[in-house]
C-alpha cells in the first residue's frame, strides 16, 4: 500500500513545469543578472540603471578637489615667481602686494584646462583605481553615463575660459605690466640712500649710485623693449637717427651725473631731468652665417629732459578683450588695404613734373610707405595669433578632458597614477609644445588659424580613437 502513494509522488514530480512557472523563470534569472550582461534585445527591454545624484555629486566633488588644490600650486608657484621679477628689477616687497594677489591669476590662461585634466586623471583616476567605476558598471551603469558628469563640468570651465581670457585676463595683463601705483608709491617714498636699483613705466630700469628723495647722483638709465618704435620718440631724433637701432638687439642705455624726477600731476608720467648725459647707441653689424655685433655710438649731451609716460590700455596686444581685440583686428585690415591701394596707384602713376616742382621725392614715400605695410602685415599676424591662441586655450578646457576621460576608463585595472602620467604624456605636452610652435610660425605670418587649431584638432582625434576603444569593451 504504501509504494503506491511514492509512485504517485513520482509521477507528480516529474510533471513538467506549468506555464507560469516557466515564464517566472527567465524573469528571475534576469533580475539576478546585470541588464549588461542579457541579450541586446532583453537589454533595451530592461530599464536603464542611471547614474544616481549622490555618485554624480561624488564624482564632481572628488575631480572639483584635485582640480582647485593643482590651480592653488600653479597659482603660487607663479606668484612667487612674478614677485621675484619684479623685486629684481627694483620694486621693494612691500609696495608690491597691491598687484600681487591679482598676478596670481596672470597665468589661469593656460593653468586653468592642465588642472581640469589633473582633476580628472587623479580624481575620477581615484574611483577607478579603488574599483568603483567598475562596480557601477556591475550595475549597468554604462560609460557614458559616468562620463557625463564630467563632461558637463569640462562645458562650464570652456565657458569660464572664454570670459577670463576676453575680460578678466587682459586687466590683469595690463596692471603687471603697468605697475603705476605701485611704482609711483615707491619714487615718493625713497628717502635718501646709495646703490639702489629703481623699477620705471615704459620697461626702463635706473641704477642709482647716491639718491636723496628725488635728487639722483651718477646714474644709469636703461630702456628696453621695441627700440625702433618707441626710444626715438622719448629721446628725440636730434640725438640720433632711428636707422641706427635696426640690426640691434641690445638696448639703449644712458649714462648721467644728476637727474632730478619729478612726476605728472595725472600720475601718468614721469619726468628725468638729466646733466651731463652720455647716450649709448646700439648699433648691430650683421656678419654672414653669424649673430651680428653689436657697436655702441656715444652722444654727449649737456641738458635732456626725458620722459616716460606708463602704459595705456590697447598698447599691448594682450591687453584687449574679445571685442576690442576684433575691432583691432579689423582696423589693421583696413589700414592694410588703403596703404596697399595707395601703394599700387604710386607704382601705376608716374612721376609728374608738379611733384618734381613741389620738391616731392616718390622714391622716399613709396619706401616709407613699404615700411608701413610691412609693419601693418607684422601687426595682423600678432593679432589673429593672438586671437587664435587664446581660441586654443578654451578649447582645450574641452579637449583636454575629452582624452583624459577615456584614459581613465581604459586603465581602470592598473594604478591610479597612470592616467595622470598618460595625461601629461599624451594630452599636456604635446599640446603646449604645439602651441608654442604655432605662435612662433603664426607671428611670422604662417597661417595662424591653422597651425594654432592643429593641438586640439589632433587631441580631437587621439579621443575618437579612444571612446572607440571605451565603447566596444
Amino acid at each position: 500500500m504504501s509504494a503506491v502513494p511514492n509512485r504517485e509522488l513520482k509521477r507528480k514530480d516529474s510533471r513538467k513545469p506549468s506555464a507560469a512557472v516557466r515564464s517566472a523563470a527567465p524573469l528571475r534569472l534576469e533580475l539576478a543578472l546585470s541588464p549588461s550582461s542579457l541579450p541586446s534585445s532583453r537589454r533595451k527591454a530592461a530599464r536603464q540603471p542611471r547614474l544616481s545624484r549622490t555618485m554624480i555629486r561624488y564624482l564632481g566633488v572628488e575631480v572639483v578637489r584635485v582640480m582647485v588644490m593643482s590651480l592653488f600650486v600653479f597659482s603660487l608657484v607663479s606668484g612667487v615667481v612674478i614677485a621675484f621679477q619684479l623685486v629684481r628689477s627694483g620694486l621693494q616687497i612691500h609696495f608690491l602686494w597691491g598687484v600681487l594677489l591679482k598676478s596670481l591669476l596672470y597665468y589661469l590662461d593656460y593653468s586653468l584646462p592642465i588642472s581640469l585634466l589633473f582633476g580628472i586623471s587623479l580624481g575620477a583616476g581615484r574611483l577607478a583605481g579603488d574599483g568603483e567605476i567598475n562596480a557601477l558598471r556591475a550595475h549597468g551603469v554604462s560609460y557614458l553615463q559616468i562620463a557625463c558628469p564630467l563632461i558637463a563640468l569640462a562645458l562650464f570651465f570652456t565657458g569660464a575660459a572664454v570670459y577670463l581670457n576676453g575680460e578678466v585676463l587682459p586687466e590683469i595683463h595690463h596692471e603687471k605690466g603697468n605697475l603705476r601705483d605701485a611704482i609711483i608709491s615707491q619714487l615718493e617714498s625713497l628717502g635718501s640712500g646709495s646703490g639702489r636699483s629703481l623699477l620705471l613705466p615704459a620697461e626702463g630700469q635706473l641704477y642709482v649710485e647716491n639718491y636723496r628723495g628725488t635728487r639722483f647722483r651718477n646714474i644709469k638709465l636703461e630702456l628696453k623693449g621695441d627700440l625702433d618704435k618707441r626710444l626715438s620718440s622719448k629721446i628725440g631724433e636730434r640725438l640720433f637717427h632711428a636707422d641706427l637701432l635696426q640690426g640691434s638687439r641690445s638696448f639703449l642705455t644712458l649714462l648721467a651725473k644728476e637727474c632730478i624726477l619729478e612726476i605728472s600731476p595725472d600720475r601718468q608720467k614721469i619726468f628725468l631731468n638729466l646733466q651731463g648725459v652720455t647716450v649709448l647707441v646700439p648699433q648691430g653689424v650683421p656678419r654672414s652665417g653669424q649673430i651680428p655685433e653689436v657697436f655702441r655710438h656715444n652722444y654727449s649731451i649737456e641738458n635732456l629732459r626725458l620722459t616716460l609716460p606708463f602704459l595705456e590700455k590697447g598698447e599691448r596686444i594682450k591687453d584687449f578683450s574679445w571685442k576690442e581685440l576684433f575691432q583691432h583686428a579689423a582696423e589693421v585690415e583696413q589700414k592694410a588695404a588703403l596703404a596697399e591701394k595707395e601703394l599700387g596707384g604710386m607704382s601705376a602713376r608716374k612721376s609728374g613734373e608738379a611733384g618734381q616742382a613741389a620738391g616731392d621725392d616718390p622714391e622716399a614715400e613709396r619706401r616709407a610707405l613699404e615700411r608701413e605695410i610691412e609693419s601693418l602685415r607684422k601687426e595682423r599676424y600678432r593679432t589673429r595669433t593672438e586671437i587664435h591662441a587664446r581660441s586654443a586655450f578654451c578649447l582645450a578646457c574641452l579637449t583636454f578632458p575629452a582624452v583624459g576621460i577615456p584614459l581613465v576608463f581604459l586603465t581602470d585595472r592598473r594604478s591610479r597614477l597612470i592616467p595622470f602620467f598618460l595625461g601629461n604624456l599624451l594630452v599636456m605636452m604635446p599640446f603646449l609644445l604645439l602651441v608654442m610652435l604655432g605662435v612662433i610660425l603664426g607671428e611670422r605670418g604662417f597661417f595662424p588659424a591653422l597651425v594654432l587649431a592643429a593641438p586640439n584638432a589632433l587631441l580631437a582625434g587621439l579621443a575618437v580613437y579612444l571612446w572607440s576603444k571605451v565603447l566596444r569593451r
